[in-house]
Formats: C-alpha cells, sequence, structure tokens
C-alpha cells in the first residue's frame, strides 16, 4: 500500500481543502505545489470534469491542466458559488429547563385554564432555521445572512430568535425521555420561511431606496444639466440658420436630443435601482422538548378538558388541535 499524499496547501486556503473533502473529493498527488483531487460525483458534475490539478502559485497555474485556486480564479470563484448553493443540514437540541412550573405557566398564558388533569404525550418537536444569503446591488451595496425560523409544531414563522439559546444550552444528544419528533412538513417551513424573507427584503430595498435619493437627484440633475447645454446650443443654430433645410437639422437634431434626455434618466434610476439575489445557505433543525398535558378549562359555558402543549425548553404553551396530535 502506497504512502498517502502530503497536503501542501497553504494554511489560509485549508478551507478549500476542507470543503473539498466535505464534497466527497479524494486528494490523489500532491507535489511541486499542484494538487490533484478525484472530484465526488456531485461536486464533479458541478464543475463538469472527473478530477483537478489546483494550484496557489500563479506561474504554476499557467501550465496547460492546473487551475490557479487563489481569490479571483475560475477554480476559487466555483467553488465558492458550489459552498453558498449547498449549505449541510446542522441538527440542535435544546434542554428542558429545571425550574418550570408547569401548572404556574399554564395559569398565567392560558385563559380560563383550573386544573392539570393528566400527561398524554412527551416528544420532541421541530424548529427549522433557513439561512439566506441576501445580496443587495445598489449605489450602496451591502451583503446579509438572514435567519428565519419555523415551528413545525404550530405551522408558522416566530419571530424570537432560537440561536442564542441554542449556543447557551446546546446538549449533545436527546433526552431518552422524551419521544422523536413527527416528520416536518419541509415544502410548507421553506414557503413560509421565504414569504417572511420577502417582507424583510422589501423593508430593506426601500430603506436603500431612501438613502440612494439624494445620490439619484444628484445623478439626474447632471443628466438635466448635459442635455439643456446640448438643447440651448442646438436652438442657438436653429436661429442662425436661414435654410429651411438647416432649421429642419436642428429641429429634428432637438427632437432627438429631448428624446435621448428621458431614455438617459430612465437608465440611471434604473441603473440606480436595488437589485437582490436571495439564496438559502443552510438549514438548521432544532429539536425542542414538548409535554402535551390534558387540561381543565372554562369557556364561559361550564368547565371542558382540552389538550395543551407546552415547551419546556422555551416556557410557551398553545392549544392542541382538536386532533390531539399537535401537527397541522
Amino acid at each position: 500500500m502506497g504512502r498517502p499524499a502530503r497536503v501542501r496547501i497553504p494554511a489560509r486556503y485549508r478551507w478549500m481543502a476542507d470543503l473539498l473533502a466535505r464534497a466527497g473529493a479524494t486528494l490523489r498527488d500532491s507535489s511541486d505545489g499542484v494538487h490533484t483531487y478525484d472530484l465526488g460525483p456531485e461536486l464533479g458534475g458541478f464543475l463538469r470534469r472527473e478530477r483537478v490539478c489546483i494550484t496557489f502559485r500563479k506561474r504554476t497555474g499557467e501550465r496547460d491542466g492546473v487551475e490557479l485556486a487563489s481569490p479571483g480564479s475560475w477554480f476559487h470563484d466555483q467553488l465558492l458559488r458550489y459552498a453558498r448553493e449547498r449549505g449541510r443540514v446542522a441538527e440542535g437540541y435544546l434542554a428542558p429547563r429545571d425550574d418550570v412550573d408547569r401548572e404556574g405557566l399554564l395559569r398565567s398564558r392560558r385563559r380560563g385554564f383550573r386544573e392539570i388533569v393528566d400527561l398524554r404525550e412527551r416528544r420532541y418537536g421541530t424548529l427549522l432555521v433557513f439561512t439566506f444569503r441576501v445580496s443587495f446591488y445598489s449605489e450602496l451595496s451591502e451583503e446579509q445572512l438572514q435567519h428565519v425560523t419555523f415551528d413545525c409544531e404550530r405551522g408558522r414563522a416566530i419571530r424570537k430568535p432560537i440561536l442564542r439559546q441554542l449556543f447557551l444550552t446546546r446538549p449533545e444528544a436527546p433526552a431518552e425521555d422524551f419521544g422523536a419528533p413527527r416528520k416536518p412538513n419541509i415544502k410548507k417551513a421553506f414557503a413560509a420561511a421565504w414569504e417572511v424573507l420577502e417582507n424583510q427584503v422589501e423593508t430593506r430595498v426601500r430603506e436603500l431606496q431612501e438613502k440612494g435619493q439624494p445620490y439619484l437627484e444628484e445623478k439626474v440633475a447632471q443628466v438635466e444639466r448635459y442635455y439643456r447645454q446640448l438643447l440651448a446650443e442646438e436652438k442657438r443654430l436653429l436661429k442662425s440658420r436661414a435654410s429651411r433645410r438647416g432649421q429642419d437639422e436642428s429641429r429634428g437634431r432637438i427632437d432627438l436630443l429631448k428624446l435621448e434626455w428621458e431614455r438617459r434618466v430612465k437608465e440611471e434610476t434604473e441603473r440606480l435601482k436595488p437589485q437582490v439575489v436571495a439564496s438559502l445557505s443552510a438549514v438548521g433543525r432544532v429539536w425542542v422538548p414538548l409535554e402535551r398535558w390534558r387540561c381543565r378549562v372554562e369557556n364561559g359555558q361550564g368547565p371542558e378538558t382540552r389538550d395543551i402543549w407546552l415547551d419546556l425548553a422555551r416556557n410557551e404553551t398553545w392549544e392542541a388541535p382538536p386532533s390531539g396530535n399537535g401537527t397541522r
């Protein structure tokens, strides 16, 4: 068995080696500054080749069949594009709080609550955290990461951030006394998250337009001054021309300048209008510990029993749907 290839990729590009490994690429050889990789099916299909030879030395990159991999190169840009379009699903778990006063929580959060009857179910629920990379292209360009959390149990996006709580508590494995969560409806969750993102983007676009309005007005004023000067000059020529033909030429020129003026104003307005590109970068799946309790409540016409869910990590409650399975 041969000795494994020795990696000599510069330290600042180790992220590239890690990304290639995660994508299923195998290092075949590494010598004289050239690193040869056999690509996996997905990355190979993306780059439309089965093998790639890369280097971080500019002179070496001039050889036939060797791709320069430094910033600005084709390979570097393609690998970044691959990483942005294909995030990994991360999974985390929230731990149940030890200080949860179940009856006190239900009494303060659920109108008409009287007492707990019995425990019906203990299992995990699912939160899906969608991370979007959003690029705004305008005179005030910027790039953001937007996180949208969808509660699969309640079937809606939630505003309260979850990532900080996850980082502070994050147990490495789910608790054994809680059942596994139900299978989430990914299509419904993504559609709801995308709608939230659209609203956030529309708000930011309006803000960018307001900030960029003075610059737009200045550009339009520059165009106006330029064409007013041309029109004034052409009108002076019109008055000085004695022949009918010369006057007609000047009038035609004036009409063309007016049309050109209008077109330039539209071009500047469109050019400075913010353009947005959004793509899904990653998805996080968070398990939250839940309990479903049968409770006695007062509905105004007399007592009745209802099933109510308790989120033991976030101190939240909501009424279970009539089916009692906690899903929608």
